[in-house]
């Protein structure tokens, strides 16, 4: 059993939506844009169809693991009170956030990063992979050199998201 299938089979046995949506993007990486910028099925399948330059989809990998996580143990997907496409920005992600007050400075493994900067203000979304150790983070994120890579970070400036209260 490989480390991602171990943390497959944790999560569904805690029935934890925030590790299970790490684990299903820890089995995402390596997928990559095919055909050109931000196209290909894994944009696609995380951008509801659509393709092309104007589709930044790391926002969308990283809501469509917490969609995934929650279908496959069967409870509400605790994104979905954002309107499907919205889902897709990491603006529209962090007022999300600001709102139900799930903003947080302890980020743990599964919780959502967002990188400020952009016209919105927040450019880039990933998923957290550790918590912070040396002012840094370990990460799963879409959208990066054109695929899904496994990265580490500084946390300077960095938001943090609790989408599931536990």
């Amino acid at each position: 059993m490989n480390a991602s299938d171990f943390c497959v089979l944790t999560a569904r046995r805690s029935r934890n939506v925030r590790l299970l949506a790490l684990a299903i993007a820890y089995d995402a990486v390596g997928a990559a844009e095919r055909g050109g910028q931000n196209r290909g099925p894994i944009v696609r399948s995380v951008m509801e169809g659509h393709e092309g330059t104007p589709w930044m989809w790391c926002a969308g990998f990283a809501t469509e693991c917490y969609e995934a996580a929650a279908d496959m143990l069967s409870q509400p997907d605790p994104l979905a009170t954002i309107p499907e496409m919205q889902q897709r920005s990491s603006s529209r992600l962090y007022m999300w956030a600001k709102v139900r007050e799930r903003l947080t400075i302890s980020p743990r493994p599964g919780d959502i990063f967002l990188v400020p900067g952009g016209r919105t203000g927040w450019k880039h979304t990933g998923i957290c992979a550790s918590s912070i150790k040396n002012k840094r983070i370990k990460t799963v994120e879409g959208n990066v050199k054109d695929m899904v890579v496994e990265s580490e970070r500084d946390i300077t400036g960095l938001a943090f998201i609790r989408v599931v209260k536990e």
